[in-house]
């Protein structure tokens, strides 16, 4: 019924622009010039404004907690002889230190000395590995499966097909300076391997600023102009000496925990100017699918 009512709206309004063409063909005059050229800027006045009140800029938002367990001796993440769900633990600093290219110890950041560099340190280790899992989800939403003795099958239900494209190190990594995990030589080496794979036209950088109390936010940011704009946000930790429960921890190393409970906040702004492109609502389904993902991995409770 609706592709019934379209086809024969676009046929009547052909009919009467062609006859209206037609009418100021045969009349056309100073009598008729002025009246006509006053029309057609009520018109195009009128349709700007109908189409763009019918645009709406819309947005996408996830909140959680994710909990760090911290060495209180070296001020790095415990190597807790389990990873814990993130796969964040000491192990995770320490493949840094070593070249992937010839195997040369090296020393891509410095050491926390003490509770400030510590929570500034792993603040930006939490937004590297926030950042390595919107990484390995594009790859995922690529449908790419896992042959196990010759049966396949799907690692995580598909994301909404949208084009992605690789993304050349090279053209973000002046804008990610500020974190040294993402530019380490480890990085940069698989990074080479596998590009990020993000829509075409996609942008990607890092912002640090100051909040209300002095205290440093940390923010990933991938934008593509006129479409979205994502922000995740890594906000100042709270350091408690409770240990979560669903955390196994060798005893001797309990003494020497304290856990760093980081809130974090996704978000996606989807710009008002191609609200109704077709492409939108598949971008609107990706980011969706991906938060949820990302909230399910790195989303914590003390509790549990």
């Amino acid at each position: 019924m609706y592709k019934t009512l379209t086809v024969a709206s676009i046929i009547a309004a052909s009919l009467l622009l062609i006859i209206t063409i037609i009418l100021i063909y045969f009349n056309w005059g100073e009598k008729i010039k002025t009246p006509i050229l006053s029309l057609f800027v009520i018109w195009t006045g009128t349709s700007f404004v109908t189409i763009f009140l019918m645009l709406k800029e819309t947005r996408q938002e996830e909140n959680f907690a994710s909990y760090l367990i911290i060495d209180k001796r070296t001020l790095v993440p415990a190597n807790t002889w389990q990873m814990d769900r993130h796969g964040i633990d000491y192990s995770e600093v320490q493949k840094h230190k070593i070249n992937p290219r010839n195997g040369d110890i090296i020393h891509p950041f410095d050491e926390p000395k003490d509770e400030k560099t510590s929570i500034e340190f792993n603040s930006k280790l939490l937004l590297y590995e926030l950042y390595r899992e919107i990484y390995a989800l594009q790859y995922e939403q690529q449908g790419m499966k896992v042959d196990n003795n010759g049966f396949e099958y799907q690692l995580r239900k598909p994301f909404p097909q949208i084009e992605l494209v690789k993304i050349p190190f090279k053209s973000y990594e002046k804008d990610v300076k500020d974190n040294p995990f993402i530019t380490s030589e480890v990085e940069k080496y698989w990074i080479e391997q596998q590009p990020l794979l993000l829509p075409k036209g996609t942008f990607v950088s890092l912002n640090t600023k100051t909040n209300d109390k002095g205290k440093q936010e940390y923010s990933l940011l991938i934008k593509k102009n006129y479409f979205f704009s994502l922000e995740i946000n890594v906000h100042p930790c709270i350091i408690s000496d409770a240990l979560p429960k669903n955390q196994v921890i060798i005893p001797e190393m309990r003494p020497y925990c304290k856990t760093y409970i980081y809130p974090i906040t996704l978000k996606a702004t989807f710009d008002r100017l191609t609200a109704g492109n077709i492409n939108t609502e598949k971008y609107k389904d990706w980011v969706k699918d991906m938060f949820e993902s990302i909230k399910s991995k790195f989303g914590d409770s003390l509790s549990d």
